[in-house]
């Protein structure tokens, strides 16, 4: 466990989402330079302190004396909602699409309040019921996508698979997707190697993805990386 008595000022809680991160310094100093990039050489140290949790990832950084002295990670996330959609909403998976999308539209807002692009995925499946024009295509009643937000049309597990996901993403410069949707053990865990394949960072968010088996949500959160909602929350205020 790191404390305050390891170091020798107090401590300035920096988050980041991944060490993909572009890594910059502010450095405010009332005191020679020497003395700041000394510092600096020993925070650099203490980046190695890094703790995962289950929701984000942690870097302590002491901040000496009156200097303030920080590292700031800078990303550009997209928010994915994949086929939450009426077809796949029955007895077995109801409940669980209820619940992912009440974390899903606590996070929408915040995405659009910066500007952050909003990605719609529906997936088409004649079997499944779920073609466009068909009632079953369409997202389930708790969903309610906005008219400027991006739609895929998608035919396999993968999203990024012969479809405009990857246009959308070179388009506005995105590094990391934040994934929710269903079903957690076949498009979600599917979307997630793709955007690697892809060189993106690919983030669950806690309680965000829904199947007919809990365990299987459990499961698909337990091997990737994830971010509750609040820590979602302070990351893009």
């Amino acid at each position: 466990m790191i404390n305050k008595k390891m170091f020798p000022g107090d401590l300035t809680l920096v988050r980041a989402l991944s060490s993909e991160f572009e890594l910059s310094f502010t450095i405010h100093s009332g005191h020679h330079y020497e003395k700041a990039f000394r510092e600096i050489s020993m925070i650099l140290l203490y980046t190695f302190l890094a703790v995962r949790t289950s929701c984000n990832w942690f870097v302590y950084i002491p901040a000496f004396g009156h200097d303030n002295i920080t590292l700031e990670f800078r990303m550009k996330p997209a928010f994915m909602i994949i086929d939450l959609q009426k077809a796949y909403y029955d007895d077995e998976t109801q409940e669980s699409m209820k619940k992912a999308s009440k974390f899903i539209n606590a996070a929408i807002p915040l995405f659009r309040k910066k500007n952050l692009p909003v990605i719609w995925v529906q997936h088409i499946d004649k079997e499944d019921g779920s073609e466009p024009g068909k009632e079953g295509f369409d997202f389930i009643d708790q969903l309610k996508p906005d008219s400027d937000d991006y739609r895929v049309h998608k035919r396999y597990r993968n999203t990024f698979n012969k479809t405009n996901c990857l246009e959308i993403i070179k388009k506005e410069d995105i590094d990391t997707v934040i994934i929710t949707g269903y079903c957690a053990e076949f498009c979600i865990q599917g979307t997630i190697i793709g955007a690697l394949d892809q060189d993106l960072v690919p983030i669950l968010l806690k309680n965000g993805i829904a199947s007919g088996n809990n365990v299987n949500v459990k499961f698909i959160e337990s091997i990737n990386e994830i971010i509750s909602f609040h820590a979602l929350q302070k990351v893009l205020e």
